[in-house]
Protein backbone atom coordinates (compact mmCIF):
# COMPACT_ATOMS: atom_id res chain seq x y z
CA UNK A 1 0.00 0.00 0.00
CA UNK A 2 0.96 3.24 -0.34
CA UNK A 3 1.28 4.48 3.23
CA UNK A 4 4.79 4.85 4.64
CA UNK A 5 5.54 4.45 8.35
CA UNK A 6 7.24 8.09 9.75
CA UNK A 7 8.60 8.31 13.43
CA UNK A 8 7.38 11.27 15.46
CA UNK A 9 9.91 12.59 17.68
CA UNK A 10 8.24 13.20 21.28
CA UNK A 11 6.46 15.98 21.82
CA UNK A 12 6.25 16.68 17.71
CA UNK A 13 2.83 17.31 16.49
CA UNK A 14 0.97 15.20 13.97
CA UNK A 15 0.62 17.47 10.67
CA UNK A 16 -3.21 18.31 9.99
CA UNK A 17 -4.39 16.21 7.54
CA UNK A 18 -2.70 13.09 7.73
CA UNK A 19 -4.48 10.01 7.00
CA UNK A 20 -3.90 8.95 10.91
CA UNK A 21 -1.17 9.27 13.09
CA UNK A 22 1.99 8.46 12.38
CA UNK A 23 1.66 7.23 8.80
CA UNK A 24 2.20 9.45 5.89
CA UNK A 25 -0.22 9.33 2.61
CA UNK A 26 2.27 8.70 -0.68
CA UNK A 27 -1.06 8.97 -3.04
CA UNK A 28 -0.12 12.36 -3.99
CA UNK A 29 2.93 11.88 -5.16
CA UNK A 30 4.32 12.33 -9.23
CA UNK A 31 4.23 9.05 -10.57
CA UNK A 32 5.26 7.63 -13.74
CA UNK A 33 5.27 4.27 -15.72
CA UNK A 34 6.69 1.39 -13.22
CA UNK A 35 8.06 4.12 -10.67
CA UNK A 36 6.39 2.71 -7.88
CA UNK A 37 6.85 -0.83 -8.20
CA UNK A 38 10.68 0.08 -9.05
CA UNK A 39 10.71 2.06 -5.32
CA UNK A 40 9.50 -0.22 -3.53
CA UNK A 41 11.46 -2.92 -4.36
CA UNK A 42 14.74 -0.75 -4.00
CA UNK A 43 13.02 0.34 -0.69
CA UNK A 44 12.24 -2.93 0.54
CA UNK A 45 15.28 -4.64 -0.69
CA UNK A 46 17.39 -2.87 1.65
CA UNK A 47 15.56 -5.09 4.47
CA UNK A 48 15.24 -8.20 3.22
CA UNK A 49 18.59 -9.81 4.72
CA UNK A 50 17.55 -8.37 7.83
CA UNK A 51 14.43 -10.23 7.61
CA UNK A 52 16.11 -13.86 7.50
CA UNK A 53 18.54 -12.99 10.03
CA UNK A 54 15.87 -11.85 12.02
CA UNK A 55 13.69 -15.15 11.55
CA UNK A 56 16.99 -17.27 12.17
CA UNK A 57 17.45 -15.52 15.48
CA UNK A 58 14.18 -15.98 16.56
CA UNK A 59 13.30 -19.34 15.21
CA UNK A 60 10.71 -19.94 17.91
CA UNK A 61 8.55 -16.73 16.69
CA UNK A 62 9.27 -17.69 13.38
CA UNK A 63 7.99 -21.01 14.04
CA UNK A 64 5.26 -20.16 15.88
CA UNK A 65 3.97 -17.20 13.22
CA UNK A 66 4.33 -19.87 10.12
CA UNK A 67 2.10 -22.35 12.26
CA UNK A 68 -0.75 -19.54 13.00
CA UNK A 69 -0.53 -18.40 9.26
CA UNK A 70 -0.76 -22.49 7.93
CA UNK A 71 -3.54 -23.72 10.36
CA UNK A 72 -5.30 -20.26 9.06
CA UNK A 73 -5.00 -20.58 5.67
CA UNK A 74 -5.39 -24.46 5.82
CA UNK A 75 -9.05 -24.72 7.27
CA UNK A 76 -10.72 -22.21 4.86
CA UNK A 77 -8.84 -23.74 1.51
CA UNK A 78 -10.31 -27.04 2.51
CA UNK A 79 -13.32 -25.71 3.24
CA UNK A 80 -13.18 -23.59 -0.09
CA UNK A 81 -11.99 -26.01 -2.23
CA UNK A 82 -14.56 -28.57 -1.16
CA UNK A 83 -17.05 -26.00 -1.99
CA UNK A 84 -16.15 -24.92 -5.00
CA UNK A 85 -15.41 -29.20 -6.56
CA UNK A 86 -19.13 -28.97 -5.75
CA UNK A 87 -20.41 -26.59 -7.24
CA UNK A 88 -18.19 -26.93 -10.75
CA UNK A 89 -18.99 -30.42 -10.83
CA UNK A 90 -15.54 -31.80 -10.04
CA UNK A 91 -13.78 -29.74 -12.75
CA UNK A 92 -11.65 -28.05 -10.25
CA UNK A 93 -11.48 -28.91 -6.49
CA UNK A 94 -9.22 -28.96 -3.14
CA UNK A 95 -5.93 -30.77 -4.85
CA UNK A 96 -5.46 -27.53 -7.08
CA UNK A 97 -6.64 -25.01 -4.57
CA UNK A 98 -3.87 -26.54 -2.11
CA UNK A 99 -0.86 -26.60 -4.94
CA UNK A 100 -2.23 -22.73 -5.67
CA UNK A 101 -2.31 -21.72 -3.01
CA UNK A 102 0.91 -23.28 -1.85
CA UNK A 103 3.02 -22.02 -5.04
CA UNK A 104 1.50 -17.89 -4.99
CA UNK A 105 1.77 -18.00 -1.20
CA UNK A 106 6.17 -18.60 -1.35
CA UNK A 107 6.37 -16.57 -4.39
CA UNK A 108 4.38 -13.91 -3.36
CA UNK A 109 6.33 -13.70 0.18
CA UNK A 110 10.08 -13.58 -1.78
CA UNK A 111 8.94 -11.02 -4.33
CA UNK A 112 5.85 -9.27 -3.34
CA UNK A 113 8.12 -6.32 -1.55
CA UNK A 114 5.40 -5.47 1.07
CA UNK A 115 4.35 -6.36 4.40
CA UNK A 116 3.14 -10.17 4.75
CA UNK A 117 -0.50 -10.45 3.71
CA UNK A 118 -1.75 -14.31 4.12
CA UNK A 119 -2.64 -15.48 0.65
CA UNK A 120 -5.35 -18.09 0.17
CA UNK A 121 -8.90 -18.23 -1.52
CA UNK A 122 -11.50 -16.09 -0.12
CA UNK A 123 -15.57 -16.57 -0.45
CA UNK A 124 -15.90 -14.17 -3.58
CA UNK A 125 -13.26 -15.75 -5.42
CA UNK A 126 -14.49 -19.25 -4.94
CA UNK A 127 -18.02 -17.69 -5.94
CA UNK A 128 -16.91 -16.17 -9.03
CA UNK A 129 -14.75 -19.36 -9.87
CA UNK A 130 -18.32 -20.99 -9.60
CA UNK A 131 -20.10 -18.13 -11.67
CA UNK A 132 -17.40 -18.93 -14.30
CA UNK A 133 -18.16 -22.13 -14.42
CA UNK A 134 -21.87 -21.79 -15.08
CA UNK A 135 -20.90 -19.25 -17.84
CA UNK A 136 -18.93 -21.76 -19.21
CA UNK A 137 -21.97 -24.09 -19.37
CA UNK A 138 -24.50 -21.25 -20.96
CA UNK A 139 -22.16 -20.35 -24.02
CA UNK A 140 -20.61 -23.72 -24.36
CA UNK A 141 -17.02 -23.25 -23.45
CA UNK A 142 -14.29 -25.34 -22.56
CA UNK A 143 -14.08 -24.10 -18.70
CA UNK A 144 -10.20 -25.00 -17.79
CA UNK A 145 -9.40 -23.00 -21.27
CA UNK A 146 -12.06 -20.22 -20.15
CA UNK A 147 -10.89 -19.98 -16.70
CA UNK A 148 -6.85 -20.15 -17.96
CA UNK A 149 -8.19 -16.80 -20.33
CA UNK A 150 -9.75 -15.31 -17.56
CA UNK A 151 -6.31 -15.63 -15.26
CA UNK A 152 -4.32 -14.26 -17.82
CA UNK A 153 -6.75 -10.82 -18.52
CA UNK A 154 -7.07 -10.58 -14.87
CA UNK A 155 -2.79 -10.70 -14.60
CA UNK A 156 -2.52 -8.53 -17.44
CA UNK A 157 -4.87 -5.56 -15.96
CA UNK A 158 -3.23 -6.22 -12.69
CA UNK A 159 0.09 -5.74 -14.01
CA UNK A 160 -1.10 -2.23 -15.97
CA UNK A 161 -2.64 -1.07 -12.71
CA UNK A 162 0.62 -1.99 -10.54
CA UNK A 163 2.73 0.20 -13.13
CA UNK A 164 0.62 3.13 -13.43
CA UNK A 165 0.37 3.16 -9.64
CA UNK A 166 -3.18 3.71 -9.71
CA UNK A 167 -3.23 2.03 -5.88
CA UNK A 168 -2.50 5.56 -4.57
CA UNK A 169 -6.22 6.50 -5.00
CA UNK A 170 -7.22 3.86 -2.50
CA UNK A 171 -6.59 6.95 -0.05
CA UNK A 172 -9.98 8.65 -1.32
CA UNK A 173 -11.89 5.73 0.57
CA UNK A 174 -13.47 6.45 3.23
CA UNK A 175 -13.45 3.85 6.05
CA UNK A 176 -17.11 3.42 5.44
CA UNK A 177 -16.02 1.81 2.50
CA UNK A 178 -13.51 -0.34 3.88
CA UNK A 179 -15.62 -1.40 6.76
CA UNK A 180 -18.93 -2.51 3.81
CA UNK A 181 -16.40 -4.05 1.74
CA UNK A 182 -14.91 -6.28 4.39
CA UNK A 183 -18.68 -7.31 5.55
CA UNK A 184 -19.53 -8.73 2.06
CA UNK A 185 -16.45 -10.97 2.24
CA UNK A 186 -17.01 -11.85 5.53
CA UNK A 187 -20.88 -12.66 4.98
CA UNK A 188 -19.76 -15.12 1.98
CA UNK A 189 -18.62 -17.37 4.55
CA UNK A 190 -21.42 -16.83 6.93
CA UNK A 191 -24.08 -17.25 4.14
CA UNK A 192 -22.44 -20.27 2.40
CA UNK A 193 -21.94 -22.19 5.85
CA UNK A 194 -25.71 -21.52 7.00
CA UNK A 195 -26.84 -22.37 3.61
CA UNK A 196 -25.13 -25.29 3.47
CA UNK A 197 -26.20 -26.97 7.23
CA UNK A 198 -29.83 -25.96 6.63
CA UNK A 199 -29.79 -27.27 2.81
CA UNK A 200 -29.59 -30.67 4.66
CA UNK A 201 -32.75 -30.95 5.92
CA UNK A 202 -34.15 -30.06 2.87
CA UNK A 203 -36.37 -33.29 1.86
CA UNK A 204 -34.39 -34.84 4.22
CA UNK A 205 -35.98 -38.23 5.60
CA UNK A 206 -36.26 -39.60 8.81
CA UNK A 207 -32.98 -41.16 8.96
CA UNK A 208 -31.13 -38.20 7.42
CA UNK A 209 -33.23 -35.70 9.61
CA UNK A 210 -30.98 -36.75 12.31
CA UNK A 211 -27.45 -36.88 10.42
CA UNK A 212 -28.63 -33.45 9.54
CA UNK A 213 -29.72 -32.25 12.93
CA UNK A 214 -25.97 -34.10 14.41
CA UNK A 215 -23.74 -31.89 11.75
CA UNK A 216 -26.29 -28.98 12.72
CA UNK A 217 -24.69 -30.11 16.42
CA UNK A 218 -21.29 -30.22 15.27
CA UNK A 219 -21.45 -26.98 13.55
CA UNK A 220 -22.87 -24.98 16.81
CA UNK A 221 -20.27 -26.37 18.57
CA UNK A 222 -17.35 -25.53 16.19
CA UNK A 223 -18.97 -21.52 16.55
CA UNK A 224 -19.40 -21.44 20.13
CA UNK A 225 -16.09 -22.89 20.68
CA UNK A 226 -14.24 -20.83 18.57
CA UNK A 227 -16.18 -17.69 19.85
CA UNK A 228 -15.57 -18.50 23.34
CA UNK A 229 -11.84 -19.35 22.68
CA UNK A 230 -11.18 -16.05 20.82
CA UNK A 231 -11.91 -13.79 24.11
CA UNK A 232 -9.59 -15.93 26.11
CA UNK A 233 -6.74 -13.23 26.25
CA UNK A 234 -9.80 -11.44 28.48
CA UNK A 235 -9.99 -14.12 30.64
CA UNK A 236 -8.71 -13.58 34.79
CA UNK A 237 -7.43 -17.08 34.84
CA UNK A 238 -4.42 -19.33 33.37
CA UNK A 239 -1.22 -17.95 32.82
CA UNK A 240 -0.97 -14.99 29.78
CA UNK A 241 1.03 -17.01 27.67
CA UNK A 242 -1.72 -20.03 27.06
CA UNK A 243 -4.27 -17.23 27.24
CA UNK A 244 -2.68 -15.76 24.24
CA UNK A 245 -2.24 -19.25 22.89
CA UNK A 246 -6.11 -20.44 23.12
CA UNK A 247 -6.93 -16.87 21.64
CA UNK A 248 -4.57 -17.39 18.64
CA UNK A 249 -5.44 -20.69 17.55
CA UNK A 250 -9.50 -20.10 18.64
CA UNK A 251 -10.44 -21.81 15.27
CA UNK A 252 -8.19 -24.36 14.99
CA UNK A 253 -8.92 -25.67 18.12
CA UNK A 254 -12.61 -25.63 17.69
CA UNK A 255 -12.27 -27.86 14.08
CA UNK A 256 -10.19 -30.11 16.20
CA UNK A 257 -12.03 -30.43 19.11
CA UNK A 258 -15.24 -31.13 16.70
CA UNK A 259 -13.73 -33.47 14.56
CA UNK A 260 -12.67 -35.58 17.66
CA UNK A 261 -16.57 -35.34 19.30
CA UNK A 262 -17.73 -36.37 15.53
CA UNK A 263 -15.85 -39.64 15.95
CA UNK A 264 -17.05 -40.18 19.45
CA UNK A 265 -20.56 -41.73 18.12
CA UNK A 266 -20.64 -44.95 16.49
CA UNK A 267 -24.31 -44.56 15.09
CA UNK A 268 -23.43 -41.12 13.85
CA UNK A 269 -20.05 -41.14 12.58
CA UNK A 270 -20.32 -42.94 10.23
CA UNK A 271 -22.95 -40.70 8.00
CA UNK A 272 -20.92 -37.91 8.87
CA UNK A 273 -20.24 -35.14 5.54
CA UNK A 274 -16.51 -35.71 5.39
CA UNK A 275 -14.05 -33.97 2.60
CA UNK A 276 -12.96 -37.16 0.17
CA UNK A 277 -9.60 -36.61 -0.75
CA UNK A 278 -7.24 -38.13 -3.77
CA UNK A 279 -5.49 -40.96 -3.65
CA UNK A 280 -2.44 -39.30 -5.34
CA UNK A 281 -1.70 -35.56 -6.25
CA UNK A 282 -3.35 -34.60 -9.48
CA UNK A 283 -6.02 -32.89 -11.09
CA UNK A 284 -9.18 -33.53 -9.43
CA UNK A 285 -10.84 -33.52 -12.84
CA UNK A 286 -11.01 -37.55 -14.04
CA UNK A 287 -11.73 -37.96 -17.94
CA UNK A 288 -13.40 -41.16 -19.22
CA UNK A 289 -11.78 -42.21 -22.72
CA UNK A 290 -13.63 -41.54 -25.43
CA UNK A 291 -12.95 -45.17 -27.32
CA UNK A 292 -14.58 -46.52 -24.12
CA UNK A 293 -17.81 -45.21 -25.29
CA UNK A 294 -17.88 -41.35 -23.93
CA UNK A 295 -18.72 -38.63 -26.56
CA UNK A 296 -17.81 -35.53 -26.25
CA UNK A 297 -18.06 -31.86 -28.19
CA UNK A 298 -14.02 -31.02 -28.68
CA UNK A 299 -14.34 -27.19 -27.93
CA UNK A 300 -16.89 -27.53 -24.67
CA UNK A 301 -15.82 -29.19 -21.12
CA UNK A 302 -15.44 -33.08 -21.25
CA UNK A 303 -17.69 -34.09 -18.61
CA UNK A 304 -14.97 -34.95 -15.22
CA UNK A 305 -15.97 -37.70 -13.01
CA UNK A 306 -15.37 -37.76 -9.79
CA UNK A 307 -11.78 -37.92 -8.87
CA UNK A 308 -12.42 -40.25 -5.33
CA UNK A 309 -15.70 -42.46 -6.35
CA UNK A 310 -14.51 -43.27 -10.10
CA UNK A 311 -13.20 -46.72 -9.52
CA UNK A 312 -15.70 -48.25 -7.51
CA UNK A 313 -18.68 -46.38 -9.25
CA UNK A 314 -20.54 -49.36 -11.71
CA UNK A 315 -21.54 -47.07 -14.20
CA UNK A 316 -18.09 -45.96 -15.07
CA UNK A 317 -16.43 -49.09 -14.12
CA UNK A 318 -16.40 -50.20 -17.86
CA UNK A 319 -15.36 -47.22 -19.05
CA UNK A 320 -10.88 -45.98 -18.99
CA UNK A 321 -10.70 -42.86 -16.99
CA UNK A 322 -7.76 -40.41 -16.73
CA UNK A 323 -6.74 -37.47 -14.95
CA UNK A 324 -7.25 -34.30 -17.28
CA UNK A 325 -3.37 -33.23 -17.76
CA UNK A 326 -2.15 -29.86 -15.14
CA UNK A 327 -0.99 -28.21 -18.39
CA UNK A 328 -4.17 -26.41 -19.76
CA UNK A 329 -4.21 -26.33 -23.73
CA UNK A 330 -4.46 -22.18 -23.43
CA UNK A 331 -3.11 -21.93 -26.99
CA UNK A 332 -6.33 -23.87 -28.52
CA UNK A 333 -8.49 -21.14 -26.86
CA UNK A 334 -10.79 -19.19 -29.84
CA UNK A 335 -11.60 -15.43 -30.35
CA UNK A 336 -14.83 -16.37 -28.97
CA UNK A 337 -13.13 -17.48 -25.99
CA UNK A 338 -10.55 -14.66 -25.50
CA UNK A 339 -13.57 -12.35 -26.42
CA UNK A 340 -15.53 -13.66 -23.33
CA UNK A 341 -12.76 -14.18 -20.67
CA UNK A 342 -11.70 -10.84 -21.57
CA UNK A 343 -15.47 -9.02 -20.38
CA UNK A 344 -15.16 -11.27 -17.48
CA UNK A 345 -12.07 -10.03 -16.29
CA UNK A 346 -12.96 -6.80 -16.04
CA UNK A 347 -15.39 -7.00 -13.23
CA UNK A 348 -13.02 -9.32 -11.25
CA UNK A 349 -10.17 -7.16 -12.03
CA UNK A 350 -11.96 -4.32 -9.95
CA UNK A 351 -13.02 -6.60 -7.10
CA UNK A 352 -9.26 -8.09 -7.03
CA UNK A 353 -8.16 -4.55 -6.61
CA UNK A 354 -10.40 -3.58 -4.31
CA UNK A 355 -9.71 -6.64 -2.11
CA UNK A 356 -6.10 -6.58 -2.08
CA UNK A 357 -5.98 -2.71 -1.45
CA UNK A 358 -8.65 -2.54 1.27
CA UNK A 359 -7.33 -6.07 2.77
CA UNK A 360 -3.56 -4.82 2.71
CA UNK A 361 -4.62 -1.44 4.16
CA UNK A 362 -6.30 -2.93 7.11
CA UNK A 363 -3.46 -5.03 8.30
CA UNK A 364 -1.50 -2.19 8.14
CA UNK A 365 -3.52 0.37 9.96
CA UNK A 366 -4.64 -0.53 13.35
CA UNK A 367 -8.26 -0.32 14.39
CA UNK A 368 -7.84 2.26 17.16
CA UNK A 369 -6.51 4.86 14.36
CA UNK A 370 -8.69 3.87 11.27
CA UNK A 371 -11.32 6.48 10.73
Amino acid sequence: MHYKRVEMSSGEEEPPGRAHAGWIEEGKRATGFCRDVVREFRERGKHCNADYRTALRYPSKTLSASLFMFFATLFSTVALGALVEKKTNGRIGLTEYLVANSAAGIAHSLVASQPLLVLRPTGPITAITCKLSEIADNLDLNFHVYLAATGVCIGAFMAAIAALGLSRHISRLTPFTHDIFACFVCSIYVSDGVNDVLGRFSGASAAQFGDSLFALNLALITFAASLALSGASNWRVLPRWMKTFLSDYAVTIAVILTTVVSYLSHVASPNVHRIALPDALGPTCFHADAVAGAAYVSHSTPPCLSAHAHASSHATAALAVERRPWAVPLLAADGWTWLVALASAIPITFFFFMDQNISSLLCQVGVSRHG
